[in-house]
Protein backbone atom coordinates (compact mmCIF):
# COMPACT_ATOMS: atom_id res chain seq x y z
CA UNK A 1 0.00 0.00 0.00
CA UNK A 2 3.10 2.42 0.14
CA UNK A 3 4.52 1.93 -2.73
CA UNK A 4 0.78 2.12 -4.15
CA UNK A 5 0.57 5.17 -2.54
CA UNK A 6 4.05 7.25 -3.15
CA UNK A 7 4.17 5.37 -6.82
CA UNK A 8 2.83 5.98 -10.37
CA UNK A 9 3.40 1.99 -11.51
CA UNK A 10 0.61 -0.99 -11.72
CA UNK A 11 -1.14 -1.01 -8.04
CA UNK A 12 0.24 -3.56 -6.13
CA UNK A 13 -2.79 -3.81 -3.44
CA UNK A 14 -6.03 -4.28 -3.16
CA UNK A 15 -6.65 -0.87 -2.43
CA UNK A 16 -4.40 0.25 -5.25
CA UNK A 17 -6.42 -1.69 -7.23
CA UNK A 18 -9.42 -0.53 -6.55
CA UNK A 19 -8.31 2.73 -6.59
CA UNK A 20 -6.79 2.50 -10.15
CA UNK A 21 -9.98 1.78 -11.54
CA UNK A 22 -12.16 4.46 -9.88
CA UNK A 23 -9.73 6.90 -11.23
CA UNK A 24 -9.71 5.24 -14.69
CA UNK A 25 -13.72 5.68 -14.87
CA UNK A 26 -13.25 9.04 -13.36
CA UNK A 27 -11.14 10.09 -16.11
CA UNK A 28 -12.92 8.43 -18.94
CA UNK A 29 -16.33 9.98 -17.22
CA UNK A 30 -17.20 6.21 -16.94
CA UNK A 31 -20.16 4.60 -15.08
CA UNK A 32 -20.86 4.31 -11.41
CA UNK A 33 -20.18 0.76 -10.39
CA UNK A 34 -20.63 -1.25 -7.05
CA UNK A 35 -17.79 -3.19 -5.05
CA UNK A 36 -19.17 -6.29 -3.87
CA UNK A 37 -17.05 -7.64 -0.92
CA UNK A 38 -17.02 -11.64 -0.88
CA UNK A 39 -14.90 -12.07 2.17
CA UNK A 40 -16.19 -12.80 5.65
CA UNK A 41 -15.30 -9.68 7.45
CA UNK A 42 -18.30 -8.29 9.52
CA UNK A 43 -19.67 -5.09 7.86
CA UNK A 44 -17.07 -5.98 5.04
CA UNK A 45 -18.91 -3.34 2.88
CA UNK A 46 -18.54 -0.51 5.40
CA UNK A 47 -15.00 -1.23 5.79
CA UNK A 48 -14.15 -1.22 2.77
CA UNK A 49 -15.34 2.13 1.71
CA UNK A 50 -13.92 3.62 4.91
CA UNK A 51 -10.89 2.26 3.77
CA UNK A 52 -11.10 3.14 0.05
CA UNK A 53 -11.54 6.76 0.87
CA UNK A 54 -9.23 7.03 3.15
CA UNK A 55 -6.59 5.75 0.59
CA UNK A 56 -7.60 8.00 -2.09
CA UNK A 57 -7.89 10.88 0.11
CA UNK A 58 -4.45 10.82 0.60
CA UNK A 59 -3.45 9.77 -3.21
CA UNK A 60 -5.60 11.52 -5.29
CA UNK A 61 -8.76 13.57 -3.64
CA UNK A 62 -10.32 14.25 -6.71
CA UNK A 63 -10.85 10.35 -7.29
CA UNK A 64 -12.16 10.16 -3.36
CA UNK A 65 -15.17 12.86 -4.07
CA UNK A 66 -15.41 10.56 -7.68
CA UNK A 67 -16.08 7.17 -5.23
CA UNK A 68 -17.82 8.91 -2.66
CA UNK A 69 -20.70 9.78 -5.08
CA UNK A 70 -20.33 7.31 -7.80
CA UNK A 71 -19.13 4.08 -6.01
CA UNK A 72 -21.66 1.53 -3.41
CA UNK A 73 -20.43 -0.81 -1.39
CA UNK A 74 -22.98 -3.54 -0.24
CA UNK A 75 -22.26 -5.75 2.62
CA UNK A 76 -22.58 -9.62 2.91
CA UNK A 77 -22.14 -12.48 4.54
CA UNK A 78 -21.19 -16.16 3.62
CA UNK A 79 -21.28 -18.96 6.25
CA UNK A 80 -19.89 -22.17 5.03
CA UNK A 81 -17.54 -24.38 7.72
CA UNK A 82 -13.66 -24.83 5.69
CA UNK A 83 -11.40 -26.32 7.53
CA UNK A 84 -7.53 -25.70 7.05
CA UNK A 85 -5.01 -27.37 4.29
CA UNK A 86 -4.12 -31.12 5.37
CA UNK A 87 -2.45 -33.66 3.51
CA UNK A 88 -5.03 -35.86 3.78
CA UNK A 89 -7.19 -33.63 1.88
CA UNK A 90 -4.68 -32.82 -1.32
CA UNK A 91 -4.27 -36.20 -1.61
CA UNK A 92 -7.74 -36.98 -1.87
CA UNK A 93 -8.18 -34.23 -4.76
CA UNK A 94 -4.58 -35.62 -6.71
CA UNK A 95 -6.55 -39.07 -6.38
CA UNK A 96 -10.24 -38.26 -7.17
CA UNK A 97 -9.76 -35.82 -9.50
CA UNK A 98 -5.74 -35.65 -10.81
CA UNK A 99 -5.02 -32.16 -9.44
CA UNK A 100 -2.10 -30.97 -7.80
CA UNK A 101 -3.40 -28.03 -5.92
CA UNK A 102 -1.09 -27.06 -2.97
CA UNK A 103 -3.77 -24.72 -1.42
CA UNK A 104 -6.88 -27.33 -1.76
CA UNK A 105 -9.85 -26.74 0.52
CA UNK A 106 -12.46 -29.42 1.58
CA UNK A 107 -15.49 -27.74 3.08
CA UNK A 108 -18.83 -28.99 3.65
CA UNK A 109 -22.09 -29.30 1.78
CA UNK A 110 -24.12 -26.39 3.47
CA UNK A 111 -23.37 -22.93 2.58
CA UNK A 112 -25.29 -19.41 2.92
CA UNK A 113 -25.06 -16.12 1.47
CA UNK A 114 -26.46 -13.00 2.34
CA UNK A 115 -26.13 -9.90 0.70
CA UNK A 116 -27.36 -6.47 0.95
CA UNK A 117 -29.46 -4.95 -2.04
CA UNK A 118 -27.02 -1.99 -2.35
CA UNK A 119 -26.17 -1.77 -6.06
CA UNK A 120 -25.74 0.88 -8.16
CA UNK A 121 -26.90 0.62 -12.18
CA UNK A 122 -28.56 -2.48 -11.55
CA UNK A 123 -27.25 -5.76 -10.46
CA UNK A 124 -26.99 -9.55 -11.12
CA UNK A 125 -30.35 -11.80 -10.29
CA UNK A 126 -28.15 -13.53 -7.82
CA UNK A 127 -31.35 -14.60 -6.10
CA UNK A 128 -31.83 -16.93 -8.30
CA UNK A 129 -28.71 -19.08 -7.62
CA UNK A 130 -29.11 -18.85 -3.84
CA UNK A 131 -28.06 -15.93 -2.56
CA UNK A 132 -30.32 -14.48 0.16
CA UNK A 133 -30.70 -10.54 -0.94
CA UNK A 134 -31.80 -8.23 1.37
CA UNK A 135 -32.01 -4.87 2.62
CA UNK A 136 -29.96 -5.36 6.01
CA UNK A 137 -27.02 -7.78 6.43
CA UNK A 138 -26.34 -7.29 10.03
CA UNK A 139 -29.11 -9.58 11.52
CA UNK A 140 -27.68 -12.77 9.97
CA UNK A 141 -24.09 -11.43 10.83
CA UNK A 142 -24.98 -11.38 14.05
CA UNK A 143 -26.81 -14.61 14.24
CA UNK A 144 -23.64 -16.51 12.65
CA UNK A 145 -21.42 -15.05 14.57
CA UNK A 146 -22.71 -15.35 18.09
CA UNK A 147 -23.77 -18.96 17.05
CA UNK A 148 -21.56 -21.08 14.92
CA UNK A 149 -18.19 -18.41 15.29
CA UNK A 150 -19.16 -17.93 19.20
CA UNK A 151 -19.92 -21.75 19.83
CA UNK A 152 -17.36 -22.87 17.98
CA UNK A 153 -14.81 -21.04 20.07
CA UNK A 154 -16.85 -21.98 23.38
CA UNK A 155 -16.30 -25.89 22.69
CA UNK A 156 -12.80 -25.44 21.79
CA UNK A 157 -11.13 -24.95 24.90
CA UNK A 158 -12.96 -26.84 27.03
CA UNK A 159 -12.70 -29.88 24.31
CA UNK A 160 -9.26 -29.37 24.02
CA UNK A 161 -8.40 -29.66 27.83
CA UNK A 162 -10.79 -33.06 27.37
CA UNK A 163 -8.59 -34.57 24.98
CA UNK A 164 -10.07 -34.16 21.29
CA UNK A 165 -8.33 -32.84 18.48
CA UNK A 166 -10.88 -32.94 16.04
CA UNK A 167 -14.11 -31.06 16.67
CA UNK A 168 -16.63 -34.11 15.04
CA UNK A 169 -15.28 -36.43 17.74
CA UNK A 170 -15.77 -33.82 20.31
CA UNK A 171 -19.18 -33.14 19.63
CA UNK A 172 -19.67 -36.97 19.69
CA UNK A 173 -19.33 -36.94 23.30
CA UNK A 174 -22.44 -36.37 25.60
CA UNK A 175 -20.78 -33.41 27.70
CA UNK A 176 -19.37 -31.08 24.97
CA UNK A 177 -22.59 -32.13 22.51
CA UNK A 178 -25.07 -30.86 25.96
CA UNK A 179 -22.86 -27.66 27.10
CA UNK A 180 -22.98 -26.13 22.82
CA UNK A 181 -26.55 -27.14 23.19
CA UNK A 182 -26.90 -24.82 26.21
CA UNK A 183 -24.78 -22.24 25.28
CA UNK A 184 -26.99 -21.81 22.20
CA UNK A 185 -30.02 -21.82 24.28
CA UNK A 186 -29.33 -20.21 27.45
CA UNK A 187 -26.63 -17.76 27.02
CA UNK A 188 -26.63 -16.49 23.18
CA UNK A 189 -30.83 -16.86 21.97
CA UNK A 190 -31.63 -14.58 24.02
CA UNK A 191 -29.08 -12.02 22.50
CA UNK A 192 -29.72 -12.47 18.85
CA UNK A 193 -31.68 -10.10 16.60
CA UNK A 194 -34.73 -11.25 14.16
CA UNK A 195 -33.44 -12.37 10.98
CA UNK A 196 -36.06 -12.76 8.81
CA UNK A 197 -36.69 -16.03 6.91
CA UNK A 198 -34.34 -17.55 9.58
CA UNK A 199 -36.01 -20.15 11.62
CA UNK A 200 -33.32 -19.86 14.97
CA UNK A 201 -34.71 -23.45 16.17
CA UNK A 202 -34.20 -25.48 13.26
CA UNK A 203 -30.48 -22.94 12.93
CA UNK A 204 -28.84 -24.30 15.84
CA UNK A 205 -30.41 -28.34 15.19
CA UNK A 206 -28.41 -27.97 11.82
CA UNK A 207 -25.36 -25.88 13.14
CA UNK A 208 -24.82 -29.07 15.35
CA UNK A 209 -25.47 -31.57 13.24
CA UNK A 210 -22.45 -29.20 11.13
CA UNK A 211 -20.24 -29.35 14.21
CA UNK A 212 -20.49 -32.99 14.24
CA UNK A 213 -19.97 -33.86 10.38
CA UNK A 214 -16.75 -36.12 10.25
CA UNK A 215 -16.49 -35.50 6.44
CA UNK A 216 -14.80 -32.53 7.40
CA UNK A 217 -13.18 -33.04 10.72
CA UNK A 218 -12.73 -29.79 11.77
CA UNK A 219 -9.63 -29.26 13.77
CA UNK A 220 -9.83 -28.13 17.42
CA UNK A 221 -6.65 -26.27 17.30
CA UNK A 222 -7.60 -24.22 14.52
CA UNK A 223 -11.06 -22.65 16.52
CA UNK A 224 -8.74 -22.52 19.82
CA UNK A 225 -6.59 -19.98 17.40
CA UNK A 226 -6.59 -16.07 17.84
CA UNK A 227 -9.29 -15.80 20.89
CA UNK A 228 -8.46 -12.55 21.70
CA UNK A 229 -9.21 -11.16 18.11
CA UNK A 230 -12.43 -13.38 17.77
CA UNK A 231 -13.58 -12.52 21.07
CA UNK A 232 -14.46 -9.40 21.08
CA UNK A 233 -16.74 -10.37 17.87
CA UNK A 234 -18.53 -13.65 18.67
CA UNK A 235 -18.55 -14.11 22.69
CA UNK A 236 -18.14 -10.55 24.24
CA UNK A 237 -21.31 -8.72 22.40
CA UNK A 238 -23.73 -11.44 23.76
CA UNK A 239 -22.30 -11.80 26.99
CA UNK A 240 -22.40 -8.11 27.68
CA UNK A 241 -26.17 -8.12 26.89
CA UNK A 242 -26.85 -11.08 29.58
CA UNK A 243 -24.86 -9.21 32.08
CA UNK A 244 -26.84 -6.29 31.40
CA UNK A 245 -30.54 -8.36 31.46
CA UNK A 246 -29.19 -10.47 34.39
CA UNK A 247 -30.28 -13.49 32.17
CA UNK A 248 -27.47 -16.16 32.40
CA UNK A 249 -23.96 -16.08 31.69
CA UNK A 250 -22.95 -19.86 32.83
CA UNK A 251 -21.67 -21.14 29.63
CA UNK A 252 -19.71 -18.11 28.61
CA UNK A 253 -18.15 -18.27 32.20
CA UNK A 254 -17.10 -22.12 31.42
CA UNK A 255 -15.89 -21.21 28.28
CA UNK A 256 -13.58 -18.00 29.47
CA UNK A 257 -12.48 -20.46 32.79
CA UNK A 258 -11.60 -23.20 29.92
CA UNK A 259 -9.84 -20.75 28.02
CA UNK A 260 -7.67 -19.47 30.54
CA UNK A 261 -6.81 -22.65 31.80
CA UNK A 262 -5.86 -23.39 28.22
CA UNK A 263 -3.37 -19.81 28.18
CA UNK A 264 -1.33 -22.10 30.77
CA UNK A 265 0.59 -23.56 28.17
CA UNK A 266 0.07 -27.57 29.45
CA UNK A 267 -2.79 -29.31 29.04
CA UNK A 268 -4.41 -32.20 31.70
CA UNK A 269 -2.19 -34.83 30.37
CA UNK A 270 1.02 -32.21 30.71
CA UNK A 271 1.74 -32.20 27.26
CA UNK A 272 2.61 -28.71 26.20
CA UNK A 273 0.38 -26.64 23.82
CA UNK A 274 0.78 -24.09 20.92
CA UNK A 275 -0.82 -20.88 21.79
CA UNK A 276 -1.65 -18.97 18.77
CA UNK A 277 -2.76 -15.61 19.20
CA UNK A 278 -2.35 -12.02 18.88
CA UNK A 279 -1.83 -11.08 22.85
CA UNK A 280 -0.16 -15.09 23.23
CA UNK A 281 2.59 -13.61 25.27
CA UNK A 282 0.51 -11.55 27.61
CA UNK A 283 -1.95 -14.25 28.02
CA UNK A 284 0.32 -17.06 28.56
CA UNK A 285 2.23 -15.17 31.59
CA UNK A 286 -0.70 -14.08 33.10
CA UNK A 287 -2.04 -17.59 33.11
CA UNK A 288 0.63 -19.27 34.25
CA UNK A 289 2.12 -16.60 37.17
CA UNK A 290 -1.69 -16.36 38.65
CA UNK A 291 -3.25 -19.85 37.52
CA UNK A 292 -6.24 -19.62 39.97
CA UNK A 293 -7.24 -16.26 39.34
CA UNK A 294 -8.81 -14.99 36.51
CA UNK A 295 -9.15 -11.61 37.19
CA UNK A 296 -6.66 -9.43 35.40
CA UNK A 297 -7.01 -11.49 32.19
CA UNK A 298 -10.67 -10.72 32.44
CA UNK A 299 -9.95 -6.87 32.83
CA UNK A 300 -7.86 -6.70 29.44
CA UNK A 301 -9.83 -4.14 27.61
CA UNK A 302 -8.71 -5.06 24.20
CA UNK A 303 -10.87 -8.32 24.51
CA UNK A 304 -13.65 -7.46 27.36
CA UNK A 305 -13.97 -4.10 26.88
CA UNK A 306 -15.07 -2.10 30.48
CA UNK A 307 -17.24 -4.81 31.83
CA UNK A 308 -14.57 -7.28 31.93
CA UNK A 309 -14.49 -6.20 35.94
CA UNK A 310 -17.90 -7.02 36.74
CA UNK A 311 -18.48 -8.66 39.71
CA UNK A 312 -20.79 -11.63 38.78
CA UNK A 313 -18.50 -12.35 35.56
CA UNK A 314 -15.59 -12.60 37.51
CA UNK A 315 -17.22 -14.82 40.25
CA UNK A 316 -18.99 -16.85 37.67
CA UNK A 317 -15.54 -17.77 35.73
CA UNK A 318 -13.54 -17.74 39.05
CA UNK A 319 -16.17 -20.60 40.27
CA UNK A 320 -15.60 -22.82 36.98
CA UNK A 321 -11.56 -22.01 36.95
CA UNK A 322 -11.62 -23.47 40.38
CA UNK A 323 -13.64 -26.42 39.03
CA UNK A 324 -11.87 -27.45 35.94
CA UNK A 325 -8.62 -26.80 38.44
CA UNK A 326 -9.64 -28.97 41.06
CA UNK A 327 -11.32 -31.41 39.24
CA UNK A 328 -10.64 -31.44 35.63
CA UNK A 329 -12.58 -30.44 32.45
CA UNK A 330 -14.41 -33.30 32.24
CA UNK A 331 -15.95 -34.00 35.43
CA UNK A 332 -15.93 -30.26 35.90
CA UNK A 333 -18.29 -29.86 32.93
CA UNK A 334 -20.23 -33.11 34.16
CA UNK A 335 -21.08 -31.41 36.96
CA UNK A 336 -22.16 -28.23 35.58
CA UNK A 337 -24.27 -29.70 33.42
CA UNK A 338 -26.17 -31.72 36.07
CA UNK A 339 -26.92 -27.75 38.24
Amino acid sequence: MKADLNGEGSPKSAFGYLFAAARQRRLNKGQPFTIMSCDNLPGNGHLTRRLLLEFAGLKEPETARWIEENVVFPNSMVDRITPVVTPKTLAFIRDNFGVDDPAGLASESFIQWVLEDHFINGRPRLEEVGVQVTTDVEPYEKLKVRLLNGAHSALSYPAYLMGYREVDRAMNDPLIYRFVQRYMDEDVTPTLPEAPGVNVEAYKVILRERFSNPAISDQVQRLCLDGSAKAPNSIVPPLEIQLETGRSIRWFAFALAAWYRYLEGVDEQGEPIEVADPLSERLTTLARHNPGDPTQFLAIREIFGGFGRNARLSLEVQNALEDIRNLGTRQALAGWLEK
